[in-house]
């Protein structure tokens, strides 16, 4: 009995002592890829048939992969905050820089690093620079914010940054114009889609490019296009080579910080999310760039690995897809649903979570926009409409069945009134609830130092080839 008591005694101060702490839930990581300029349509896992994102491919069987996303504008800093802000392009009031009237966004405005940043997350952001400027609001919440950055040392940053921080939170935003034009990929890419036998003018050498026009974006960008013969199909075909061979490069980068995840195991606690800000034409429409409202240049990618211990409603996503329509504004409180940090009340996107919980969802009503060209354009079911112009002003209004006409190759503005007048009244809504919007927050104006207007007019992005308030755009 005394040694029974004995033993009792000394197992008591351990009864009693402080409990042993557990092992604090893992947080889920976010890291959110934008690909400048990408087509949904031009990756493999979108049905294309040439081999230009076998690690993107791989990233959507082992994901979610939505099938019809729209961008809210054919531009890149417009589209990028709303991506960052969750309100379209005239609530955030963010353009393309150009020679004026160059806004900062809103000190009211919550954007996606802040929030992740005052939730406990580390933030970083690695960008391609030009219009992902600091000076209009898109540092805001990061920690770490560098550009412009090249697609080589951008993924080496971020790689660097999962090993820094893989015991910790984090948000991490990589963005890069690897895709965008002049299309000039290094050989071992353009080698794999370019025909030997091309023999035209175009100048797909990045050196030979810089040798001919000099350091400035513009004069490459003017030379380069100069070249294009642009009613030649050799010329057309040779440029979605190139692009192709470009999407190759940016492919195999992502795939290096993919395997970054997995080195640093990472890879079952981060959501990956890959899109793009915008897509591109290939003379669909009789033109080049991304100066139009048409599908071509709307319709993203996105895709989604989510980790298992982290899928809404217990879910295994691999290799599941979404096929109604939504949109970019969409994603930025999807991630912090998923994240469980809440959502700010004046976001104008809507979350993805329940579709991603398997819940029957309707296609989303697309409006799409380009303030500074005064350009507009709304999908709603079938039907989509493109308004340019202002509404107080003569305007151009073109309708399109896009069941019947998915190529927009006949406008049927003038047959169908009565869905014309309908759309046309439902653009002047969403004129009215962005502005109303728009009213409650002030934007003072962007100020840019010498050496960013200087680094920006080299870059052409200073009243360059894309800014319609340019008074000479070159072709195209």
């Amino acid at each position: 009995m005394r040694r029974v008591f004995v033993a009792v005694a000394l197992l008591i101060p351990l009864a009693c002592g402080p409990p042993v702490a557990e092992e604090m839930p893992r947080r889920l990581n976010v890291l959110l890829i934008s690909i400048d300029t990408l087509r949904a349509d031009h990756l493999g896992t979108y049905g294309y048939s040439r081999p230009t994102s076998p690690r993107i491919d791989a990233l959507a069987a082992s994901g979610v992969r939505f099938d019809w996303v729209f961008s809210q504008s054919p531009k890149t800093a417009p589209s990028h905050m709303t991506l960052l802000t969750g309100l379209y392009p005239q609530s955030h009031g963010i353009s393309n820089l150009g020679p004026s009237e160059n806004r900062r966004l809103a000190d009211d405005v919550e954007t996606l690093a802040e929030l992740f940043r005052s939730n406990g997350y580390r933030t970083a952001a690695y960008t391609g620079g030009g219009h992902i400027s600091e000076e209009v609001g898109f540092a805001r919440g990061f920690e770490r914010f560098a550009g412009p950055l090249g697609i080589g040392k951008s993924t080496k940053a971020v790689r660097e940054v999962l090993s820094e921080w893989a015991d910790e939170p984090f948000f991490v935003f990589l963005h890069t114009y690897a895709v965008h034009d002049p299309y000039t990929p290094s050989g071992e890419y353009r080698d794999l889609f370019v025909d030997p036998a091309y023999s035209g003018q175009i100048v797909s050498s990045a050196a030979r490019l810089r040798e001919l026009a000099g350091p400035s974006w513009a004069d490459r960008h003017r030379l380069y296009w100069s070249k294009v013969k642009r009613e030649s199909p050799a010329d057309r075909q040779h440029l979605i080579d190139l692009y192709d061979a470009s999407i190759r490069h940016a492919d195999e980068r992502v795939g290096n910080v993919l395997d970054s995840l997995r080195a640093n195991g990472l890879h079952d606690r981060t959501l990956v999310v890959l899109l793009s800000d915008h897509g591109e034409m290939f003379w669909e429409h009789r033109d080049y760039l991304h100066n139009a409202l048409y599908e071509e240049i709307l319709r993203v990618p996105l895709v989604m690995q989510i980790p298992d211990a982290f899928a809404p409603g217990g879910r295994t996503l691999a290799g599941q897809s979404v096929r109604v329509r939504v949109r970019l504004i969409d994603v930025m409180p999807t991630l912090l649903q998923l994240a469980h940090v809440p959502v700010p009340f004046r976001v104008q996107g809507e979350s993805l979570v329940p579709l991603l919980e398997g819940r029957e969802g309707e296609s989303r009503d697309v409006a799409s926009l380009w303030p500074r060209a005064n350009l507009q354009a709304l999908r709603r079911g079938p039907w989509k409409l493109i308004r340019a112009g202002k509404e107080s002003e003569a305007s151009r209004v073109e309708l399109y069945d896009l069941e019947g006409d998915p190529g927009e190759t006949r406008n049927i503005a003038q047959e169908r009134e009565a869905v014309r007048d309908v759309l046309l009244e439902r653009m002047k809504r969403f004129d009215r609830e962005w502005n109303a919007l728009r009213g409650d927050s002030p934007r003072p104006a962007a100020a840019l130092d010498r050496e960013t207007r200087d680094a920006l007019e080299a870059l052409g992005y200073l009243g360059g080839a894309n800014d319609p308030a340019s008074p000479e755009r070159p072709l195209p």
